[in-house]
């Protein structure tokens, strides 16, 4: 599921986080009076603006997915304070795996027995648009676009910035019938997973800068494969590679970010359909078409060949790879920098003489690639860290309460708060907990923090100056999942070396690179009758073009114009225009949905 991978890297990440000292303030004992500014008159159990949000309290049945190792929300410390301070209590159903939650609702809905509230809170497997859609137009949902314009203030400002999750969450007939999610990562986030380790950069004289164009990022792989080669570098040893990952068609993020530079567009080899991308934010291409897509072939069919990239490549198992990686045989990686061995860094101050005295404020041992130009392209583009959910929070004909469910889902939808103010409700709080009790920033800039160690002796104490984040996700926040709104953070994150210092790039290569133009909407809907097409090109079209990428790549089929050619008739084939059609139709009405 994607929201427990999600949840657990946030997790994982929590275990390295360096502890600072506790300060700030405390959460009051009661509720503060403090509120956004509401519209709307309400109901006669609501209040039209402040807390609490219902007159008196009321109970609103939940069936939520949520693994048997993810806390229950109703034991969640922050989750009591909302239930206190807007006087709505939740009683939860708990649903383990997607599967089971999709049939517990299709079992509920035909009995009649289902509960006010659906909580997928996940990725679309548990209850997809297609299942939204249906049941919307069955009756069993609630079209929530009337109680957005009169009761969520928040939400509408929050769409009119981020006018994709709306056209994401309406459905054919033009009402919502569930509350979206959307979330930006900070700078710890992976917009490409193309890092490499410091060292070799700054071996190659690129000790300031990374390259800017394709054909530039392929000297940089040469000059490092030269001197590794060479043996005139610190600690040499056997068996190095200027690129090492594991794949069994050979293709990986590094490809994508070659065709990206090529084709200036978002595209990706072995993501989805395969290399469909939109052109002048208005057409879409297949771009195994275009010159770049063999280009990017002949690249690393070269890189093959040279010995840039490990050998074993197609068949090496994963735990392989990762013992390779973390040993540092890699100049250049598929994943991120945090399982490197600290000690074997060979830009490690302490390990490395050459280094000595550096400044390690900003970590070391990881630097990252900006997107690329070209010959075919002069702008260089790269996806946000983050995006869209839908439908993690929908409402049934059987809630009484609209109303105020609409006021309630509006408080996580907030971009203007104080999240240093305990008392008021805001997005951080429910995900991070209260400030100055389990969080709170360690710079007068509020752009770096830590979360607060629990103090020996007290439930959920580790023994090693961390906090429990067993005890963490059990007992005080839900550890980065909101039930619906926005997560959006800008700030650094205590942690390793490598860590930080990935982080620090992301922010000086990527981010400044961030951008939807150009990108194929994920939150795009096609039609049941699009979708029925498309699948029954796509899983072919799909596997001979991940096929066709390992066997030009390996060198068992020559790369040349005939084999080319043979190849793009074979695309059209298994049906590379109808799918180019059937996703330029959709493609057309999600701009219609954005203007």
């Amino acid at each position: 599921m994607k929201t427990t991978r999600l949840l657990a890297a946030i997790l994982a990440l929590v275990f390295v986080l360096s502890i600072a000292a506790s300060c700030g303030s405390s959460r009051p004992s009661s509720p503060g009076a403090g509120a956004p500014v509401a519209s709307g008159g309400g109901t006669d159990m609501m209040n039209a603006t402040g807390y609490p949000i219902a007159k008196s309290p009321i109970t609103v049945t939940a069936l939520i997915l949520r693994g048997p190792e993810d806390g229950r929300w109703e034991n969640l410390i922050v989750n009591q304070w909302y239930e206190e301070i807007s006087n709505v209590k939740f009683e939860y159903e708990y649903v383990n795996t997607n599967d089971e939650y999709k049939t517990q609702v299709n079992l509920k809905f035909a009995s009649g027995s289902y509960p006010d509230v659906l909580l997928p809170l996940g990725d679309g497997t548990a209850l997809s648009w297609q299942d939204e859609e249906a049941f919307g137009r069955e009756g069993f949902l609630i079209d929530i676009k009337p109680y957005l314009d009169k009761y969520m203030p928040n939400a509408q400002h929050f769409f009119s910035l981020y006018p994709q999750l709306k056209a994401g969450q309406t459905a054919g007939n033009g009402c919502m019938y569930g509350f979206p999610f959307y979330f930006e990562d900070g700078y710890g986030g992976n917009i490409h997973i193309g890092y490499m380790e410091t060292y070799w950069a700054d071996k190659i004289g690129y000790a300031d800068d990374m390259p800017y164009s394709v054909e530039e990022f392929k000297e940089f792989m040469y000059k490092i494969k030269a001197v590794m080669d060479s043996g005139d570098y610190f600690r040499p040893e056997p068996d190095m590679f200027t690129l090492g990952y594991q794949s069994k068609y050979g293709t990986c993020t590094y490809a994508n970010l070659i065709l990206s530079g090529y084709v200036g567009s978002q595209t990706a080899v072995d993501v989805g359909d395969g290399p469909f991308g939109t052109r002048n934010n208005k057409d879409v291409e297949f771009f195994a078409e275009h010159p770049g897509y063999r280009k990017t072939l002949e690249m690393f069919r070269d890189f093959y060949r040279d010995g840039i990239i490990d050998p074993d490549v197609f068949t090496m198992e994963r735990p392989t790879w990762q013992a390779r990686k973390t040993a540092c045989k890699y100049a250049c990686y598929t994943d991120s920098s945090s399982s490197l061995k600290v000690d074997l860094i060979r830009s490690n101050p302490d390990v490395n003489p050459d280094y000595a005295g550096v400044d390690t404020s900003k970590g070391f041992g990881c630097r990252t690639f900006r997107p690329l130009t070209s010959e075919y392209n002069d702008k260089a583009r790269i996806g946000f860290v983050g995006g869209g959910i839908i439908n993690t929070m929908l409402l049934t004909d059987k809630c009484k309460y609209p109303e105020i469910m609409a006021r309630w889902a509006d408080m996580f939808f907030q971009l203007d708060f104080d999240e240093t103010d305990n008392s008021v409700p805001n997005p951080i709080m429910f995900t991070m907990g209260f400030y100055g009790e389990h969080w709170e920033y360690t710079n007068l800039q509020r752009n770096q923090w830590t979360f607060l160690q629990r103090m020996d002796g007290e439930p959920g104490d580790a023994g090693d100056g961390k906090i429990d984040w067993t005890y963490f996700g059990t007992y005080i926040a839900s550890g980065w999942l909101l039930p619906c709104g926005g997560y959006i953070d800008d700030n650094f994150v205590d942690g390793s070396p490598m860590y930080v210092a990935k982080q620090y790039t992301n922010k000086d290569y990527q981010f400044p690179y961030s951008t939807n133009d150009n990108r194929w909407p994920d939150l795009a809907r096609m039609t049941e009758d699009e979708v029925v097409r498309a699948a029954a090109k796509s899983v072919d079209l799909r596997e001979y073009l991940y096929t066709s990428w390992a066997t030009f790549m390996s060198g068992q089929k020559e790369l040349n114009d005939a084999n080319w050619d043979d190849f793009l008739t074979t695309c059209k084939q298994l049906g590379s225009d109808e799918i180019t059609e059937i996703k330029q139709a959709v493609y057309d009405r999600w701009n219609e949905a954005m203007k």
